[in-house]
């Protein structure tokens, strides 16, 4: 290769650093997902989009009173997406906590939480209920232990009286036995295999996800080194001609950028078939946690 192909092979190889460095890929995933209806920048109408996708911050005021406006009315555009949700989904399929699909399977799990706490505390506080509902019928019972006290004519009809009240006493009782009975048999239990669930199905996303961005931050690293090596024997060839060879730090590059790409796709598929298993299984979480609370209130 001679000192003028190398030169511009040298000014090309600058101008594509400057349109796309390989690290961009890792410090932003989102660059990997910009196929169109794909990837974590998909738009809101596909069923499979995570959160609200991306918004088109061009998208301006429509004049309704224009000609070209009449019965072309667009929608107005969506809101923003918060910044962190933004970058949450911008790093999505690198399996850490800035992941948006870790983040979402997190605040399931918490959502479970809560749910459990709220349930054991009203189990505690019907388990309350009950014990001052047996206190106060236990002070009741005293005064009317003695029939003699009520030998008169009036005495049927405050016995009655008396057991009515002891039928409906019963009767609260018994709600709060069911309700404490249904939340620490089945409600706490099954809430409790939901989370398990949840904490699984994080398990096997972050271990699909994880090596192989691993993979790619490390293959991003070395691309970066390559061409460092590059830069570098290009500017000695400029010196000292034969002291170190272009070509061979050129072709160690496009091989580096080619394994690159190939881990990329894979990132990619990897990413799409997660969103996949996700959007079936968070369907089915949610029908059951309205089950699971239904079966109490």
């Amino acid at each position: 290769m001679g000192l003028s192909s190398a030169t511009r092979r040298f000014k090309s190889l600058h101008r594509q650093r400057d349109r796309l460095p390989a690290g961009a890929v890792v410090d932003n995933a989102g660059l990997v997902y910009h196929a169109a209806g794909t990837g974590a920048q998909a738009t809101a109408t596909e069923p499979h989009a995570i959160g609200r996708g991306a918004v088109d911050s061009k998208v301006g005021p429509v004049d309704y009173h224009s000609g070209a406006a009449v019965g072309e009315q667009q929608p107005p555009a969506l809101p923003p997406m918060p910044s962190d949700v933004s970058s949450k989904v911008a790093m999505a399929g690198s399996a850490t906590a800035d992941d948006i699909m870790v983040f979402r399977l997190n605040s399931w799990r918490l959502l479970v939480k809560n749910y459990t706490d709220y349930f054991e505390a009203l189990a505690s506080a019907e388990k309350a209920a009950k014990k001052a509902l047996e206190k106060a019928m236990s002070d009741f019972n005293v005064p009317m232990s003695g029939d003699h006290c009520f030998a008169s004519f009036d005495r049927i009809g405050v016995q009655q009286l008396s057991g009515q009240l002891k039928n409906v006493h019963q009767m609260f009782s018994a709600q709060h036995s069911s309700i404490i009975q249904g939340i620490e048999s089945d409600t706490l239990m099954q809430l409790d295999k939901l989370r398990i669930e949840i904490k699984d199905s994080l398990k096997v996303y972050t271990d699909h996800l994880g090596p192989i961005y691993k993979r790619l931050r490390k293959q991003a690293k070395e691309v970066e080194e390559c061409k460092e090596k590059l830069v570098h024997a290009v500017e000695s060839y400029k010196k000292k001609h034969r002291a170190s060879d272009a070509w061979l730090a050129q072709q160690k590059v496009r091989r580096e950028l080619v394994q690159q790409a190939e881990i990329e796709n894979a990132l990619f598929k990897a990413v799409q078939a997660e969103r996949e298993r996700l959007h079936r299984w968070e369907a089915t979480v949610a029908e059951r946690l309205r089950d699971i609370v239904a079966s109490v209130v």
